[in-house]
């Protein structure tokens, strides 16, 4: 076996889970957060037309990143593989 490949199985398996599902779920969070306020952003400044129906979809696709990454991190650990 290459050395690459026996560091990369040591450190992937010296991760603790636990910490990493906690991050992801924050990260989850603050992501469903960042498309909400991008969604009210985009109603209350622009004009309708073109730029405004951008950043409104821009701001869903954030909101749907944020949402399957919450609910990923909630998923049992046995069903990640």
């Amino acid at each position: 076996m290459p050395r690459e490949a026996c560091l990369l199985c040591y450190f992937e398996l010296s991760v603790d889970l636990s910490s990493c599902r906690n991050q992801m779920k924050i990260a989850g969070f603050f992501l469903l957060l960042a498309g909400w306020i991008l969604v009210l952003a985009a109603l209350a400044l622009l004009a309708g037309g073109g730029p405004r129906n951008a950043f409104l979809v821009a701001g869903i696709a954030v909101e749907v990143l944020g949402l399957v990454l919450f609910a990923r991190a909630h998923l049992n650990p046995d069903l990640n593989s």
